[in-house]
């Protein structure tokens, strides 16, 4: 059975009202807002990915750490396939 608008949570009102904007875009807005989340998502995977390899390559308090020489090697692997 279908919940009632009442019966909503305000999450599920402010995921409502998302999806309702969505489905009123003309197609050149969702390829527009499509292509724009893509960039961002790229943007923060390569700063996660920096970030853990900068935190692998610091000693920890067990004193271990991953050489300098493979952090360049991983680098170098990722920007060749353009992950990075």
């Amino acid at each position: 059975m279908k919940k009632k608008n009442w019966q909503k949570t305000p999450d599920e009102k402010a995921i409502h009202q998302q999806a309702v904007k969505i489905r009123k875009m003309t197609d050149q807005q969702i390829v527009e807002r499509l292509e724009s989340s893509a960039e961002v998502s790229a943007d923060q995977r390569r700063a996660v990915i920096n970030e853990a390899l900068d935190a692998i390559a610091v000693r920890d308090e067990n004193g271990d750490r991953v050489s300098d020489i493979t952090i360049r090697k991983i680098r170098k692997i990722l920007q060749g396939k353009g992950l990075l």
